[in-house]
C-alpha cells in the first residue's frame, strides 16, 4: 500500500489530502522527518511483538530486526551512513526492572551490527512512567508524554549535531517518537527519524 513519506501510516487509512503525504501530517507535520516501518500491524506482526516485550522470547528479534534491515535498506537506497547516531525509545526504569529488557533496545543491537551504525541507550532517559500508550486515546497520549524523556545536561554534546535514528517496535499515533524526537531536537540533534517493525493503521 502507498504510504504517508513522513509518518508511515497507509495513505488509505490516513485520508490521503495530497499527493504523498496523509491529512494529519499536511495538518501538523512531526518533529521528525521521516517514519521508516517493515510493515503495517496485522495479526501476524502482532504476535510476534507481543512473544518479544509479553513472553521475552528474545528469537523473535531475528525475523523483526531482519525486516527492518530491509526496509531501512531501502529508504536510504542502501546508504545509512548519515545516520550519525541510533537510540531505542527508553523504557522507564521501573518497566524495565519488571520486563528484564528493554525490547526497542533488543531489536536496535542486530540493526546497528548490521549498518555498521552506532547504539547508544543511556542519552535518552525515560522519567515519567507513563501508562502502557495502547491503553490511551490520541490526545491522553500527547498529554501522557509531556515531560516524559530527558536528556541528562552532561551528554548532550554526544547528540548535538547529529543525525539520529529513533527504534521502536510499533509506532500507532506517532505521538511517542514525536515526544522522543522533541526532546533529542531540543538537546540539539539535527533531526530525528524513526524506525520501527509495523506502522498501525490509523481509525477513520
Amino acid at each position: 500500500k502507498p504510504r504517508c513519506v513522513r509518518c508511515a501510516v497507509d495513505l488509505d487509512s490516513g485520508r490521503d489530502d495530497g499527493a504523498f503525504h496523509c491529512a494529519q501530517c499536511i495538518k501538523q507535520p512531526p518533529l521528525f522527518n521521516y517514519c521508516v516501518t517493515a510493515t503495517s500491524f496485522n495479526p501476524l506482526t502482532g504476535k510476534l511483538i507481543n512473544q518479544l516485550k509479553h513472553q521475552g522470547k528474545l528469537s523473535a528479534t531475528v525475523p523483526i530486526a531482519t525486516n527492518m534491515i530491509e526496509a531501512i535498506k531501502t529508504h536510504y537506497a542502501h546508504n545509512a551512513s548519515n545516520i550519525d547516531l541510533v537510540i531505542p525509545v527508553p523504557l522507564h526504569i521501573n518497566r524495565l526492572r519488571k520486563r528484564g529488557f528493554n525490547q526497542a533496545n533488543e531489536i536496535a543491537k542486530p540493526i546497528c551490527k548490521a549498518l555498521g551504525l552506532t547504539l547508544n541507550f543511556n542519552l535518552c532517559e525515560r522519567q515519567l512512567n507513563n501508562p502502557p500508550q495502547q491503553q490511551s486515546a490520541l490526545a491522553a497520549r500527547h498529554k501522557n508524554l509531556r515531560g516524559a524523556f530527558i536528556i541528562k545536561p552532561e551528554v548532550k554534546a554526544e547528540i548535538k549535531g547529529k543525525h539520529i535514528a529513533i527504534i521502536d517496535d510499533v509506532v500507532t499515533t506517532g505521538a511517542t517518537a514525536n515526544a522522543v524526537a522533541k526532546t533529542l531536537l531540543d538537546a540539539g540533534a539535527t533531526c530525528c527519524d524513526i524506525w520501527c517493525f509495523s506502522r498501525t493503521p490509523r481509525k477513520h
